[in-house]
């Protein structure tokens, strides 16, 4: 995408660190702005922060893990702005700890928010931006999921959260064959951050 102004960003876990950032880099941009994030607080402070700012911005509190709030999700971005052009997956947990010693809690929550919360977001929004490009030769979209280094690279005690983020690495190459073979007005991206310093104007759109 070349032109930001007007154009509508979804990020999930945009409360805070990478995800606040991204939306502060789109509002700098001119788009406008959905906000979601399971931290009603964190999520409010940057909503307040952003319209202070003069965004075009709207927020909602949801677990990414909950298929249904995430197709509401959609739907809402939908009515209140139209289909949206970047949806950011961001949402994400980690942790640490010897592999063998990660309890069956630990893999359900680490799978549950970093791969489910991704595949969530890939079947409530696609749809809505192919319908977009299908009906407006001019639209232009991209999904964007947030991996890490960790889904390219293994180390010690980051088994669990490793496992998660090379599946995020597949399914975003996954969903960018599956993507070109249907339209080049939407396409696939992935975020692949170490340890992040988090500010806005470092911030680059792919």
């Amino acid at each position: 995408m070349k032109d930001f102004n007007n154009k509508v960003a979804v990020i999930t876990g945009g409360g805070s660190g990478l995800g606040k950032a991204l939306a502060e880099a789109a509002v700098k941009r001119g788009m406008k702005v959905v906000l979601a994030d399971v931290n009603a607080k964190a999520l409010e402070q940057t909503l307040e922060a952003l319209r202070a700012q003069g965004a075009d911005v709207i927020g909602e509190v949801l677990d990414v893990t909950a298929a249904a709030a995430v197709a509401a999700l959609a739907e809402r971005t939908q009515q209140h702005f139209g289909p949206a052009n970047l949806v950011f997956n961001n949402a994400g947990v980690a942790s640490a700890g010897l592999i063998w010693e990660s309890s069956d809690q630990d893999w359900d929550w680490l799978l549950a928010v970093n791969v489910k919360g991704v595949a969530n977001g890939l079947r409530a929004f696609t749809p809505q931006m192919l319908a977009a490009a299908k009906g407006d030769a001019d639209y232009q979209g991209c999904i964007v999921n947030t991996a890490s280094l960790a889904g390219v690279l293994t180390g010690p005690a980051m088994g669990v959260y490793s496992v998660s983020k090379h599946a995020v690495m597949a399914m975003s190459e996954c969903l960018y064959h599956d993507l070109s073979l249907l339209t080049n007005q939407v396409t696939a991206a992935v975020l692949s951050p170490s340890y992040v310093f988090v500010a806005s104007r470092f911030v680059r759109f792919l």
